[in-house]
């Protein structure tokens, strides 16, 4: 019988190999119990492990998660780990830390993909499925023009891939702007005022395209 997710957190605390104790855990468990731990013992779990078992561990979180986690290393170890993940993930990763959770950029989540203006459905269809496959979410799928954010292309209208050439600049809508360091109370009043659309984080002249959709 499979012990408690408490059971575990408290073997783990208890033990002088945290770090031991929680890689022996399936894979399918390692996230629940991990953050589920208070953060000191989080910290006794990752000092316990070496850089290349926190980055396996790491490489299989979301960008969210992954953040947390590097974020409770020291600077030796966070540059580390980060250097051993693929380019995206890290500079992911890497944007992510930069922010107070305060902020607008705190706020985010990299649930989207982009796309060129002058691409068809059918390339956004791949790239949807792409990201699916991946996630296992839907998208939200921006069209961008150059450094710059045209709108959001609503998830309908890949139905009309595989119906020959049809320009997506045709059925965007708005995609309003806040700055990476606009309060959560501005960026609060940016939903209220466009309570239909997604929220791009980015200042000019080149944007971060970051979906905040499932914030509020």
């Amino acid at each position: 019988m499979q012990e408690s997710t408490i059971d575990v957190q408290q073997q783990i605390a208890a033990s002088e190999t945290p770090g031991t104790e929680f890689q022996a855990l399936p894979w399918t468990r390692q996230r629940v119990v991990f953050f589920q731990l208070p953060e000191s013992i989080q910290r006794d779990v990752l000092d316990d492990m070496d850089r290349q078992e926190v980055r396996r561990f790491v490489r299989r979180l979301d960008p969210d998660d992954a953040t947390d986690v590097i974020g409770l290393l020291d600077g030796d170890s966070q540059e580390a780990v980060l250097s051993q993940l693929d380019t995206d993930r890290r500079e992911r990763i890497e944007f992510l830390l930069k922010f107070s959770p305060d902020s607008a950029a705190g706020m985010m989540d990299l649930g989207y993909v982009t796309v060129d203006k002058d691409q068809g459905f059918e390339e956004v269809a791949r790239l949807v499925r792409r990201h699916e496959a991946r996630t296992g979410r839907f998208p939200t799928v921006f069209v961008t023009d150059g450094d710059e954010v045209s709108g959001e292309l609503p998830g309908h209208t890949l139905a009309m891939a595989g119906h020959g050439p049809t320009v997506i600049t045709e059925y965007l809508r708005p995609a309003p702007t806040v700055r990476y360091e606009q309060s959560e109370s501005e960026v609060i009043e940016v939903f209220r005022a466009n309570p239909q659309s997604k929220i791009v984080v980015g200042s000019p002249p080149s944007q971060q395209v970051i979906n905040l959709s499932d914030w509020v």
